[in-house]
């Protein structure tokens, strides 16, 4: 008896060369196979070489052995099966349906094991997974997936120009690099991206859904050469951001009250509260370059005021961030070890900083000094109000003004 479930194929009409074993036809066909089913127009079947060719038309369903396998449909113009090789090349064009996935590709090797599925190259690829509370778009030039032994997705990576967009209740979240690798884990019956790592001119941009009262948080963006991103069980909701090579934050305002703000550090690392809202941010090695607010426009009647808007400066050793978890704004910054601060005419310099958002006012403590064309004054704690440039200074103040 075969060891295995033979292949069957039925049509209208079969030419048959009795010498060489090779059948063929041009017209429709339906097949049965070890694996699923499928159909087609115009076969080919080589006995010599084990080499299926369906011409046209390609509809193939494949069940994987594993128990939580779940079965492909898969869609081509044309396909060549290699049996000895157990690979199956699709093109021009070739489509890949499991479940809540489907990928839409130029030519896709699909590379078999065991008479299942083990890794699927697909060319210029364009994917997407739908799901009730979220939804991932992933493209790239390359496309390679790798299933594990239960036919599941367990990682996919994309090769140039890669990118990948996930959508869910908070915000939305886009990925670019030059590679990207996706990680997949089996929570509930169901596929969840876990981790993301992005190489080689990597760029993360997380924009803020509306809010119930029309507000909006500030838009991130992230530029590194290496960014890690994890989700939450679940998979989707980001629970934490991490690069390990220098980088940069970027707070673009979407709103008239925020500041536009860059922040360069060697390293940062940014943990995610509900709904995909920054919670808090940390990193070391820390610049950063605040935009000053515009002046409101003028009232009818008025000339608009003529105002020097300068760009502030700091520099420290370390650098944290809290957050608003109902707004996503930047409430509270802390920078120490070393800190510098430089905003046109003004500097200031002290061993730690905070700068509250909201009120703009900047509170450096311990060997702080304060400076500008005017005069300078040193005491233990200094407040300024970055707006007017008032401050107040206390503990063994000393201070020198011009006349």
């Amino acid at each position: 008896k075969p060891t295995h479930q033979l292949t069957s194929a039925k049509s209208t009409g079969i030419t048959f060369d009795s010498q060489t074993g090779n059948a063929e036809n041009d017209k429709p066909a339906s097949f049965t196979f070890e694996n699923g089913t499928g159909t087609c127009v115009g076969v080919f079947y080589d006995p010599d070489v084990h080499e299926l060719h369906m011409n046209s038309q390609v509809d193939i369903n494949l069940v994987g052995k594993g128990k939580r396998s779940k079965p492909m449909h898969v869609q081509s113009e044309r396909l060549v099966y290699q049996e000895f090789a157990s690979k199956i090349f699709l093109g021009p064009w070739s489509k890949l349906t499991r479940e809540n996935t489907v990928v839409d590709a130029g030519g896709s090797i699909i590379n078999m094991k065991d008479k299942q599925i083990d890794s699927i190259d697909a060319d210029h690829a364009h994917g997407v997974d739908s799901y009730p509370k979220r939804h991932l778009n992933y493209a790239a030039d390359m496309l390679h997936l790798i299933y594990n032994e239960d036919g599941e997705l367990q990682k996919m990576n994309g090769v140039g120009n890669a990118h990948l967009t996930s959508e869910s209740k908070g915000s939305e979240t886009t990925v670019k690099a030059n590679t990207v690798d996706l990680y997949f884990e089996t929570e509930n019956n169901e596929n969840v991206l876990r981790r993301t790592l992005a190489n080689g001119n990597a760029y993360v941009e997380a924009k803020p859904e509306p809010q119930p009262k029309g507000k909006l948080a500030e838009t991130k963006i992230i530029h590194s050469e290496t960014i890690e991103l994890k989700m939450r069980k679940g998979g989707k909701d980001l629970e934490e951001v991490a690069t390990h090579v220098p980088s940069s934050l970027e707070l673009i305002p979407n709103q008239p009250s925020q500041h536009h703000r860059i922040l360069h550090g060697a390293e940062m690392t940014i943990l995610y509260g509900p709904q995909n809202q920054i919670q808090s941010f940390r990193s070391t090695k820390v610049t950063t370059d605040t935009d000053p607010l515009p002046p409101p426009p003028p009232k009818p009647g008025q000339k608009p005021k003529q105002q020097t808007l300068t760009v502030a400066h700091t520099s420290s050793d370390n650098m944290t961030a809290e957050f608003d978890p109902k707004t996503g704004n930047m409430k509270r910054m802390k920078q120490w070890g070393q800190f510098i601060y430089e905003e046109g005419e003004r500097h200031a310099v002290g061993d730690t900083a905070f700068l509250e958002n909201d009120t703009n006012v900047m509170d450096i403590d311990k060997n702080a000094r304060f400076w500008d064309a005017t005069g300078s004054t040193n005491g233990e704690h200094i407040k300024v109000a970055e707006s007017t440039g008032d401050f107040d200074a206390v503990g063994h103040v000393t201070t020198t003004r011009l006349p």
